[in-house]
């Protein structure tokens, strides 16, 4: 019997460059502040209380928590977790929540984008145990989505062996997919399903190709397992493992005698999971004890006529918005994104004819890999209809490898035969490039300062009690209608730190028309964190009431103490009290 020797090719060389690219896309990625992404903080004191308990907590024990998670991910986490320093801040960092929080949802930009305040500590070098841990962790989140780009790709490699460059296409559309990228770079479960089901996925392939044995079905109850460990919502793939052992060719009684041992391997990893819940809140999937903790989760009953008109918001969240949600890209990516569907299926379906008239379609791999994807879209639109927290398009990630595989088809369909191998790589290089745009446009920036402009448009010296001045605005007058919005950038010096409750505000003299408040540099600079002579610029946006009358308001900017409740006030050049107000602008309300 002849054994087949690993050859190493240039498309070998391709991949590891691929994954090159995504580990250093992931890493950039991860680099945004701790707890911005999705139910972070929740899953890191998941892992923390598995830690430090050598446990598995109360799935009621925690408010909007996540203890009623399934616990694989975290049983990843915490031996890593342990071999860290203590992390005796967490508790610090975990109460510091951001009051102006999502004021301009749907701005790009970097007011207020972030749920938690941070300070410089939770940056590199990391001052801060819990970022070190944090960051640490995501590490972990990185190494899971390259095995799923591998996964991506050796399933290419089995639907067209002849076609290695379309296989490296596919991994290419899944390595640099923003919102992979994304969650591939923070502390989220998904990162695990996701994983696991492009591996399942990859498994009964093989075994479809291949034929069944007793080891294949081992390894699919195996990964069935882990899935039903890892996410109840892994519960919807088993409905593709069973239809994968139904239609394949062997005969009834052995697909019949193999899926069930595939089964009993499963519940034999998962079963005492299950059961645990069972015992502890009488539900087995544990979605329960959520409720209890959620109690306003639940929409009701399954309502499609409102879970349906949420998808829009599934459909933005699944391409490129980040954080809790808060940080969106400009709507022209969106629209490419808009675009990129359209060519996608009309490249689907010149595939399909093509294949049609050549009597070359699969129709057992296509439906295996269509029911893949298609139970992620089922779960997600069922999600949305029976929970407020259903929509986000996360929940769609799991089914990367049919979407990527789906998209090179698609992407080799549109192209002229001749030109693909160069055409994919341009097409790869150009999706990681969007990737790369994102992150240094719109994601990394949404948590910064904004430097000052090479040239300050209105300079200016107003000094404040507290070593701050307000050295320039951009403009001395605004013009706007009623219900129309304006915006005003302040230009700041700071000369030594201040108290980590000193808030800055723009407010309107003459009325409360205009009233907002603000953490320093869009709440992304605590005063304690300032250094002597440091500058940044703020973008204060500001929306003229619907029923403002005409007229014009003076705009002025100033500091208070939250804590103590005291204003700083103006000073002149030797510090002493000035009389002088600090007026930033006037605002013209045009009728």
């Amino acid at each position: 019997m002849r054994t087949r020797r690993f050859a190493f090719s240039p498309h070998h060389a391709a991949l590891i460059v691929v994954l090159i690219g995504f580990a250093a896309l992931a890493w950039a990625y991860s680099q945004t502040p701790i707890f911005e992404a999705p139910d972070e903080i929740e899953h890191y004191r998941y892992a923390r209380t598995l830690r430090d308990t050598g446990a598995l907590p109360d799935p009621t024990g925690q408010v909007r928590g996540q203890y009623h998670q399934a616990p694989l991910y975290y049983l990843l986490l915490a031996p890593v977790l342990a071999l860290l320093p203590p992390d005796s801040d967490f508790e610090q960092i975990d109460g510091r929540l951001n009051p102006f929080y999502g004021r301009w949802f749907t701005v790009p930009g970097n007011d207020n984008k972030h749920l938690y305040l941070h300070t410089r500590a939770e940056a590199w070098p990391y001052g801060s145990a819990t970022a070190l841990a944090v960051h640490t962790l995501r590490g972990v989140s990185i190494l899971l989505g390259l095995v799923t780009v591998c996964a991506v790709y050796r399933i290419g490699r089995r639907l067209w062996p002849e076609t290695p460059g379309r296989a490296l296409l596919a991994a290419g559309i899944t390595a640099f997919y923003p919102l992979f990228l994304y969650i591939n770079g923070v502390l989220n479960n998904d990162s695990l399903l996701t994983c696991l089901a492009a591996l399942l996925l990859w498994a009964l392939i093989v075994q479809h190709q291949d034929g069944i044995s007793a080891a294949r079905s081992i390894g699919i109850g195996v990964l069935c397992g882990a899935v039903l460990l890892t996410k109840v919502s892994g519960v919807a793939l088993m409905g593709v493992v069973g239809l994968a052992f139904l239609i394949h060719p062997a005969a009834t009684q052995r697909r019949l005698h193999y899926g069930v041992l595939a089964g009993v391997v499963a519940a034999g990893l998962a079963g005492g999971w299950y059961v645990r819940n069972l015992l502890l809140t009488g539900d087995l999937t544990g979605v329960a004890a959520m409720l209890v903790t959620w109690p306003d989760e639940r929409i009701g009953g399954v309502a499609l006529d409102v879970g349906i008109p949420r998808l829009a918001w599934t459909y933005q969240t699944a391409w490129a918005r980040f954080g809790h949600g808060a940080v969106p890209v400009a709507a022209a990516l969106y629209r490419l994104f808009d675009a990129l569907i359209a060519l996608a299926g009309i490249g689907l379906a010149i595939a399909l004819v093509r294949a049609l008239r050549q009597r070359a379609v699969h129709w057992h791999e296509v439906t295996l890999i269509g029911a893949f994807g298609a139970v992620w879209v089922v779960n997600t639109v069922y999600l949305a209809s029976v929970a407020w927290s259903g929509n986000q398009g996360r929940y769609l990630l799991p089914g990367i490898a049919a979407l990527a595989l789906a998209g090179a088809l698609a992407f080799d369909a549109l192209c002229p035969r001749r030109a693909r191998p160069v055409m994919r790589f341009i097409g790869v290089a150009a999706w990681a490039a969007l990737a790369a745009l994102i992150l240094g446009r719109y994601l990394l920036p949404a948590y910064q300062p904004y430097p000052l402009p090479g040239v300050i448009e209105k300079p200016m010296d107003i000094r404040y009690q507290g070593d701050i001045a307000l050295i320039g605005t951009s403009t001395d007058v605004l013009r706007a209608a009623p219900g129309e919005t304006v915006e005003v950038w302040l230009y700041w010096r700071a000369s030594a730190p201040g108290t980590d409750e000193l808030r800055n505000f723009v407010h309107s003299l003459e009325n409360a028309a205009v009233r907002i408040d603000s953490y320093p540099a869009g709440g992304n600079r605590l005063a304690g964190d300032w250094q002597p002579g440091e500058t940044w610029a703020e973008r204060w946006r500001i929306a003229v009431p619907p029923d403002a009358p005409p007229g014009t308001l003076t705009l002025i900017a100033g500091w208070y103490d939250a804590a103590t409740g005291q204003t700083l006030g103006v000073v002149d050049a030797t510090g002493a009290p000035s009389d002088a107000l600090p007026i930033i602008a006037r605002l013209e309300v045009v009728g």
